[in-house]
């Protein structure tokens, strides 16, 4: 009986060590996943497209991403996304348009020198998630829902806005420059969110 005793008290100690490390293992897994991650500015990127002329499509994209993510899957409630992008970075292959984009009738990048993004939610869908925030262009912010999406350690979004929505290229009429502009968000944290 002594030794049955013995014996059950040794694997008890083993199996309690055992799951006391496992807990551990969990708990900073768990507090990792909800630090927020700085955003690698170097490789995020976002890309656009928007109809030209009925018939052509101009894509380009923005770089110079940066701020935080912090995505706890567990719960959703804790995470959050505080990003901007430098408008100067605009890229469409044209160097003329380029600069045309950073005047007042479009982005007015001397006095809006940033686009930033503030995430007010977050809920789990089929494909993924969703976070809703403002979006602000040109001083003016406008609530977007972004779906998106976490593989390998970088979060994949994909949104329309309505460009007449933040007063970009007003002037313009929608056959010259369409009215909805597709946005492609592919921001990666410094570590995996």
């Amino acid at each position: 009986m002594l030794y049955k005793l013995i014996v059950f008290n040794h694997v008890n100690g083993n199996t309690m060590r055992n799951l006391k490390f496992y807990f551990s293992i969990g708990l900073l897994f768990l507090i990792l996943l909800a630090q927020a991650q700085k955003i690698d500015s170097q490789k995020s990127v976002v890309t656009f497209s928007v109809s030209n002329l009925g018939f052509n499509t101009v894509e380009g994209t923005f770089k110079g991403l940066n701020g935080e993510v912090r995505i706890n899957a567990q719960d959703l409630a804790e995470s959050s996304i505080n990003a901007c992008l430098k408008v100067s970075t605009v890229n469409t292959d044209n160097s003329t348009r380029d600069e045309h984009l950073q005047k007042e009738e479009f982005f007015a990048t001397e006095t809006y020198p940033k686009i930033c993004f503030s995430s007010s939610s977050f809920s789990k869908t089929a494909e993924g998630y969703l976070v809703t925030g403002l979006l602000s262009i040109r001083g003016i912010s406008k609530e977007v829902s972004i779906p998106f999406q976490l593989k390998n350690g970088v979060f994949m979004g994909h949104f329309s806005i309505n460009r007449l929505d933040f007063k970009v290229g007003e002037d313009y009429n929608t056959f010259t420059i369409g009215n909805e502009v597709e946005l492609q968000i592919n921001c990666v944290g410094t570590s995996s969110f």
